[in-house]
């Protein structure tokens, strides 16, 4: 049996965080999910659940759509529903152009010029019935340009003292010495999560024992929680 509802990210911390967003708020209750691709092997699904791809970069990514959307045009699959989460890295607009591109030759044909700052959903393709529900988050949020990281310090609670410590203690590297080099945003997030109680969390467990300055409730978060919902057409209690 062919996965019905499939969920494309770049890299396995996209899948931890919103693993972790999605059982901070009871989601697993609705639905199960798992990861594919990533130190697991590639299984069929037994039953309705969310799967996740991990395919190492934003190309990959847009490789991975056009396959899935080319299948779905040959041949009638039991895919239901595709979810795709990128970065929007240096240009959210160009990231956006470079997925409508692929989904416009796959035959979704009303994609909007512009991402939706609420998470894109596409209903409308030249045979509905036979073509799965494709959604498109570019991280941060739809709008600007970023990654992961940025989502991350979205959820940051407004009384946190570290976060611009962290910055201003990363700004004092010499050049010459900042062995992360253009990873600017990676050394900042995992500064400040070496300062937490328990210091080194990974980005996702960070959000499953949040602590009192990281806010898996905070508006960026359930705005993506609306988003998976919709495209999932999960119940939105938890």
């Amino acid at each position: 049996m062919a996965d019905k509802f499939l969920m494309l990210v770049e890299g396995p911390d996209d899948y931890h965080v919103l693993q972790h967003l999605l059982t901070a708020h009871g989601v697993d209750k609705r639905i199960p999910y798992r990861l594919d691709g990533f130190r697991n092997p590639p299984k069929p699904s037994a039953e309705d659940e969310i799967v996740f791809r991990v395919l190492g970069g934003v190309q990959n990514v847009r490789k991975g759509m056009v396959e899935f959307l080319a299948t779905q045009l040959k041949i009638t699959g039991d895919l239901k529903r595709l979810g795709v989460v990128v970065d929007a890295d240096a240009d959210c607009a160009a990231r956006w152009q470079s997925l409508r591109n692929v989904l416009v030759k796959s035959g979704y044909t009303d994609t909007p010029k512009q991402a939706n700052p609420l998470g894109t959903i596409l209903e409308h393709a030249l045979e509905p019935d036979e073509r799965p529900r494709v959604g498109i988050w570019i991280m941060p949020n739809n709008k600007d340009a970023g990654a992961m990281e940025h989502f991350f310090a979205l959820l940051l609670t407004p009384d946190d003292t570290l976060w611009e410590r962290a910055r201003l203690c990363i700004e004092q590297i010499p050049a010459e010495d900042r062995l992360f080099k253009d990873a600017f945003i990676k050394a900042h997030v995992h500064t400040w999560l070496a300062w937490q109680e328990t210091p080194g969390l990974p980005m996702g467990r960070a959000i499953a024992n949040p602590g009192k300055h990281l806010n898996a409730n905070a508006p960026n978060a359930l705005q993506l929680l609306d988003w998976l919902r919709r495209l999932f057409d999960l119940d939105s209690s938890p």
